[in-house]
């Protein structure tokens, strides 16, 4: 079984390189999403921020689980229960089985240092525990809740890049053809976009008359959208190198305020990966005072470093 690392949110851990998110929601403070197999779920990941000294005993919050649980089914009977430990902390296990001939295996903890209670459950049919049982042992061996490391990784579908901690997602969309995701700092004095939009070479022959014409008629009414001061007047695209393909670039900026006005520095770039046939955007903010002299936001370089197409 070979394995690929997976981030979302400040968590990370290894997976099997064909599981992939089949849904997500919520923020860094409470949030759940999903990891399936092609076909089939295989991991539920809830976290949800707690103060420490509100934080229930293990015991009491397993209960709960198990009536939310039973609730949707009847027939779900647990197993076995007991104490464990992921990522240095203490942390409490169930087993349960349905009559549906589907089993699970659950990690429930508290992570000071972010302080979210997470729960973590591994399902699998009831002749399976075998096949999935490397898979997870090597999620729950690898697992990071919090960590002293000034990159967090976050990967979905074939997308792979890493933000600084300050970062956090704060929209995102899934479309037919299109993923979409927006970034700021907590400071609100960076940010940044990404979009992937797949088909590239059908959409852009068939809609538009090349990846220009997409900018102008589909990307530059977002960019306006997004950044509300942007106004693109006389700005014009030019052509250039990203990694190893030919795309375009539009630099633009906008002020903000009238003592000591802000620069919004905005700098977008698309292209065509003819390996993945997807078209990339990727717009990044950055926000200057006239007088300042401090260097690009350290997060946007390691997001830019990080961020490849293939």
């Amino acid at each position: 079984m070979e394995f690929k690392p997976f981030g979302w949110q400040g968590l990370e851990f290894f997976i099997p390189s064909d599981w992939h998110t089949a849904s997500e929601g919520g923020t860094f403070e409470s949030g759940s999403l999903r990891i399936d197999e092609p076909y089939t779920p295989r991991i539920r990941l809830d976290w949800d921020t707690v103060k420490e000294e509100k934080l229930k005993d293990f015991s009491e919050v397993l209960e709960e689980i198990k009536k939310k649980m039973r609730k949707k089914d009847k027939s779900l009977k647990f197993q076995r229960q007991g104490v464990a430990k992921i990522c240095g902390h203490n942390a409490r296990y169930f087993r349960w089985r349905s009559a549906n001939q589907l089993e699970g295996y659950g990690l429930l903890w508290y992570c000071k240092d972010t302080k979210r209670s997470i729960v973590i459950e591994f399902l699998f049919g009831t002749d399976e525990y075998w096949k999935i049982k490397p898979a997870i042992e090597k999620a729950v061996e690898t697992f990071k809740c919090h960590s002293s490391e000034e990159a967090w990784l976050w990967t979905i579908l074939d997308l792979a890049f890493k933000t600084s901690p300050d970062f956090r997602l704060r929209d995102r969309s899934f479309k037919e053809n299109r993923m979409h995701f927006f970034f700021s700092s907590s400071s609100e004095k960076a940010s940044f976009m990404i979009d992937r939009v797949t088909f590239a070479e059908n959409l852009l022959s068939s809609k538009y008359d090349g990846l220009e014409e997409w900018f102008e008629k589909v990307y530059k009414p977002e960019l306006k959208r997004a950044y509300k001061g942007l106004r693109l007047r006389g700005e014009r695209l030019k052509k250039a190198e990203i990694g190893d393909h030919k795309g375009l670039m539009l630099r633009s900026s906008f002020k903000i305020g009238l003592l000591r006005p802000e620069n919004h520095i905005i700098t977008s770039k698309v292209w065509v990966c003819p390996v993945k046939d997807r078209i990339y955007a990727v717009t990044t903010e950055e926000v200057r005072r006239k007088d300042s002299k401090d260097k690009v936001n350290k997060g946007l370089e390691l997001f830019l470093s990080s961020f490849s197409c293939h």
